[in-house]
């Protein structure tokens, strides 16, 4: 059963199916308690997943999702976020391979004064698929939201981003904001879907998408000084995924994988 908001998604999916009896595992719940701070960590598995939580007044809690998959591996994540008066939210997910990695993000700001980030990185190597949805709903006033995201594609891999920032009528001075990037290589595909729905007057509410190859002047500068091109391409790609990396908390900051550092058997 679907108990998420929807974004748009594309009319036609470009990512391949799950397979049918994709298997459902057990569902997680976890409730912060008033002003507590904590860091979580949870890992894709093959299979079906749901983690619940609940940010009560005045917690900040960060929420990480690992997911490294195999060439085989299908799995398909659910967050769920509610928070409290004054609770902050931060959902950090590092998603690399996999046959099919689909995640959804439904964070609720449903106390005045709570904050939600969402800081994600992408790498998709061979024929990878990713799919990230996120709702971003604002239900009380005083409320602020910040998702970014950026990924890079290379061989056959391919990426479908949709998100959705909902304003409710009573999420008066609310501040949020939508950002993706992403770098495609070689016959990599990648799509973006971002919506608002406003409901409210007294609000700020944005939203931003670039898709693109690798700059060819830093590229032949980078050269220049000596390095190969797949050395140059590297180091792009670890400045431009660093941005993401740059928002997240040092506690959370060690669990991510260095993609600028991808072995060669990551690159297959």
């Amino acid at each position: 059963m679907n108990i998420f908001k929807t974004t748009s998604r594309p009319k036609k999916d470009p990512l391949r199916q799950f397979p049918d009896d994709l298997l459902a595992l057990k569902t997680i719940t976890k409730t912060f308690s008033q002003g507590s701070k904590e860091t979580v960590e949870y890992h894709a598995e093959t299979g079906d997943q749901d983690i619940f939580i609940t940010c009560a007044e005045g917690s900040q809690v960060n929420v990480m999702l690992i997911a490294k998959g195999t060439a085989e591996q299908f799995s398909r994540v659910r967050i769920h976020g509610i928070l409290e008066k004054d609770a902050h939210l931060h959902v950090i997910s590092d998603v690399t391979g996999g046959a099919r990695i689909e995640t959804d993000v439904w964070i609720e700001l449903k106390g005045g004064g709570a904050s939600a980030m969402v800081s994600s990185i992408f790498y998709g190597t061979r024929e990878a698929h990713h799919g990230f949805h996120v709702v971003m709903d604002h239900v009380a006033p005083s409320t602020t939201g910040d998702i970014f995201l950026r990924g890079v594609y290379r061989d056959q891999s391919r990426g479908v981003f949709t998100g959705l920032i909902r304003v409710g009528k009573d999420a008066q001075q609310t501040n949020s904001y939508f950002k993706d990037d992403v770098l495609l290589f070689d016959g990599a595909l990648a799509e973006s879907l971002p919506t608002l729905e406003i409901l409210a007057n007294d609000v700020k509410a944005s939203h931003g998408s670039t898709t693109g190859k690798i700059n060819d002047e830093q590229l032949f500068y980078l050269m220049s000084r000596g390095l190969s091109k797949e050395q140059a391409s590297e180091m792009i790609i670890g400045g431009f995924l660093e941005k993401v990396m740059e928002r997240v908390p040092e506690v959370a900051r060690v669990r991510l994988t260095r993609h600028s550092e991808l072995d060669s058997e990551s690159r297959g």
